[in-house]
């Protein structure tokens, strides 16, 4: 009987353990994930508005050459 109730607590305790390491693993993908992209959309917003800057410069012909 003490060795039955033994077998469920360590039951108990590895999947306890088994789904916080779960909920750790998916809470730091989500984190590594929107970070990733922020970024992506950051240099996507940095590259169209150089595009828009250089786009909009007026081209001078004395500094050609």
């Amino acid at each position: 009987m003490k060795a039955d109730g033994l077998i469920w607590a360590w039951c108990i305790l590895g999947v306890s353990v088994l789904a916080y390491t779960v909920a750790l693993l998916r809470e730091e993908s989500f984190n590594s994930g929107y970070w990733k992209g922020r970024k992506a959309g950051w240099e996507s917003h940095r590259r169209m508005t150089n595009t828009i800057a250089k786009s909009d410069e007026v081209f001078d012909y004395d500094k050609q050459n």
